[in-house]
């Protein structure tokens, strides 16, 4: 698990990896911005080392995402494709979803659902 904290001590960002079956979720909890790109991609790295059948980045805890959650989704496509592992996406929330309209890259990501999805089944 990935973290960073506000000076209160308050987390403002946060990867959490669960496995399901063959299944390995990152779930994104807070804020990404471009103070937590690397660490991001550093779960990504992280939960390729044995590669799963199957890799979801769940944004669906993510209060915030701005283009870098972009460039960690190019990242993790292109990760995931060397490792010959499944890549999805869980949006969920639709304002982190409007982000990826709004950029034009909707349709580069393998989304599962925008309200609800996939709860990690393989």
């Amino acid at each position: 698990m990935c973290e960073g904290t506000t000076e209160e001590g308050a987390p403002t960002f946060e990867v959490a990896a669960h496995d399901h079956g063959s299944t390995r979720m990152l779930v994104v909890r807070g804020e990404l911005d471009m103070a937590y790109r690397a660490a991001l991609e550093e779960a990504v790295d992280v939960a390729l080392i044995l590669p799963p059948g199957r890799l979801v980045i769940d944004f669906s805890e993510t209060a915030f995402i701005d283009s870098t959650g972009v460039h960690c989704l190019r990242h993790a496509a292109r990760s995931a494709h060397q490792h010959q592992v499944r890549f999805e996406v869980r949006p969920a929330r639709r304002e982190i979803h409007r982000m990826f309209e709004l950029t034009g890259t909707v349709l580069e990501f393998p989304f599962l659902s925008v309200e609800g999805g996939d709860g990690g089944s393989t």
